[in-house]
């Protein structure tokens, strides 16, 4: 793995834990097994891209679906990325955000009730 993606997904990966209030492997590769309960209720997101992959998980953490991590290699070669650095920093920083609030309030909520 390139050390500027290396170190970028040790970031992201963290942050995105926190904002999760727990681990979070690199949730931008590898493959998804959902369930069709899930399933049903992603058909109602307007998110498209990563956010999508981001809702998903979120909603994982918020209904207490079961989460499960399995190690896959990914392999780079020569190819390059089509990612625009700066854009997509921004917006991770805008959905971590926005998912550490969500699962604030739905942590307050869990203990109000």
């Amino acid at each position: 793995m390139p050390f500027v993606r290396m170190c970028s997904n040790t970031i992201g990966t963290w942050m995105f834990s926190n904002a999760m209030g727990q681990y979070i492997p690199d949730n931008q590769s590898g493959y998804r097994l959902i369930s069709a309960r899930l399933m049903e209720k992603m058909f109602t997101s307007k998110l498209g891209g990563f956010e999508f992959e981001v809702e998903m998980i979120l909603r994982c953490v918020i209904e207490k679906y079961k989460l499960g991590w399995v190690t896959i290699s990914t392999i780079y070669g020569d190819e390059k990325s089509h990612i625009h650095p700066i854009p997509h920093v921004i917006r991770f920083f805008e959905v971590t955000s926005y998912s550490r609030k969500v699962v604030r309030q739905a942590k307050k909520k869990i203990k109000i009730e």
